[in-house]
């Protein structure tokens, strides 16, 4: 059995401008209160049982209507119930204050994370690196996800970089290539500087000895030198972008350009790879 809550958060600015967050209702959502008007309904009595729509009010100066609102705009996701959810609020809104006329359109704050994903979503497409958010919204796909990629709390990323260099570096190992990075390599050439760091970077941790070939061109690339965390560049792999997972695709390229001298000599280094070489105008474009 499946039980569906709802809770309400107050947020407001204090007197001394801080930001306060408050869990002000938390209840079990009765039968189609997830809908639309039977959401708003919802809402009206939670917001009057905290006393929140109290907090309302409208005075009047120099003959107009100045609108002196605590409650001032309801935080939503963008989904289409709360589209409806919106519209039902203004009409039972404007109906208890016949005097306020509230317009949904500057009242509700969306979610900033999702329409930022929007944007991204967008600009990778126009790379074609993504599909349209029409077709495919990538946020409702990986909403669960972290939102934020930390690297510390990649498993797979700390597993390859304590790997132990005790395998001949170089060898093809295990590694085997699928249909589309096949396809890829022979238009290696019309590939985007994206769509060549991808795939290079995939290539690399594609097996052991891959990894130690590269780990062993970063120890003669980079003998001392380290990064902001201090941790030596030697000791550090490339981050495989995984498109089902936030913010992949900006590490990779963040962690691209820190390695950068050693991709360019790992990429030089196999021959079967050297039409991927990433030029400078390339890498100043990934930037």
């Amino acid at each position: 059995m499946i039980f569906s809550f709802s809770g309400v958060i107050a947020h407001w600015i204090d007197d001394d401008w801080k930001l306060v967050e408050r869990l002000v209702d938390f209840k079990h959502l009765e039968s189609q209160e997830h809908a639309g008007e039977y959401a708003a309904k919802a809402f009206i009595q939670s917001a009057s049982k905290c006393g929140g729509l109290n907090k309302i009010s409208v005075n009047h100066m120099l003959l107009r209507a100045i609108i002196s609102c605590f409650f001032l705009a309801i935080v939503m996701d963008n989904a289409s119930a709360c589209d409806s959810m919106a519209k039902f609020l203004q009409k039972l809104l404007n109906r208890r204050y016949q005097d306020l006329q509230v317009h949904v359109e500057n009242s509700r704050i969306w979610c900033l994370a999702h329409v930022i994903n929007l944007i991204v979503q967008a600009i990778l497409k126009v790379l074609e690196e993504a599909e349209s958010s029409d077709d495919v919204d990538y946020y409702l796909l990986h909403k669960d996800q972290p939102i934020h990629y930390d690297e510390n709390d990649d498993e797979e990323l700390k597993a390859m970089e304590a790997e132990e260099d005790n395998m001949e570096a170089g060898g093809e190992g295990d590694e085997s290539d699928d249909d589309d990075e096949t396809s890829d390599l022979k238009n290696a050439r019309s590939l985007s500087a994206l769509k060549q760091l991808r795939l290079i970077t995939t290539k690399i941790v594609s097996s052991p000895q891959q990894r130690a070939s590269f780990r062993k061109i970063c120890k003669h690339v980079y003998p001392t030198k380290k990064n902001e965390k201090d941790t030596p560049l030697a000791k550090l792999m490339v981050i495989r972008d995984v498109r089902t997972r936030w913010n992949y695709t900006h590490a990779m390229i963040q962690r691209g350009h820190l390695l950068r001298s050693a991709i360019n000599e790992w990429v030089l280094k196999h021959e079967d790879l050297l039409d991927l070489r990433i030029s400078k105008e390339d890498w100043a474009e990934l930037e």
